[in-house]
């Protein structure tokens, strides 16, 4: 998608975002002002008036192209590009493993709208490269289980959910989070993933 000449006064989360899609976006000559309003003091009244971020994207296939654009008055990141690591549950032979797709938690109701939704692995296609690294180093880890550092997709994944794995995901997520100080996700997201020769 190409969008150009965009003008945005206010916004109430992120301004531009993409989530969990194909990506390779244009954004083209976006003007974000600060509001200029002034009160008393000669500040602006609302000095937030874009309160997260101008440009944010999480867990697209390629990137996008920003360009020629002028923003300010945000609460948070001017641009912020994420991409969500999965966590290798159970490595099943030599062309299979058990994947999460760890989803952070809200505060208030389980999985929230900005990280929580989007799920990585159910877009993965053959052909696609998968690199394992241990947590939280980045030495390869499952090297020696797959016997090889890197990996390529050999099709679709499928989504797991008997009791079993779900309870060993959960117990993965609850000592990683002991260990490892992260911060609590949901692992409910498991996915069979099978791979073939390295690249």
């Amino acid at each position: 998608m190409v969008s150009e000449d965009v003008a945005i006064y206010r916004a109430p989360f992120f301004s531009v975002t993409a989530f969990n899609g194909g990506g390779g976006h244009v954004f083209r000559r976006f003007y974000l002002p600060r509001d200029p309003a002034t009160g008393p003091t000669g500040r602006p009244t609302d000095p937030w008036n874009h309160e997260r971020d101008a440009f944010h994207f999480t867990d697209l296939r390629r990137g996008v192209l920003v360009e020629d654009c002028d923003a300010s008055g945000f609460g948070d990141d001017f641009f912020n590009a994420h991409n969500t690591l999965m966590i290798v549950l159970r490595v099943e032979s030599a062309t299979s493993l058990l994947l999460v797709n760890p989803h952070l938690q809200n505060v208030a109701y389980g999985r929230n709208t900005v990280y929580g939704t989007n799920c990585v692995l159910e877009n993965v296609r053959a052909g696609d490269e998968m690199s394992f690294f241990a947590y939280p180093d980045t030495q390869d880890c499952e090297a020696a289980a797959l016997g090889r550092g890197a990996s390529v997709a050999a099709g679709s994944p499928e989504r797991v959910d008997d009791a079993a794995t779900l309870a060993d995901a959960a117990g993965l997520a609850r000592s990683m989070q002991a260990n490892y100080s992260t911060i609590a996700f949901d692992a409910s997201d498991v996915w069979r993933v099978r791979h073939g020769k390295e690249r």
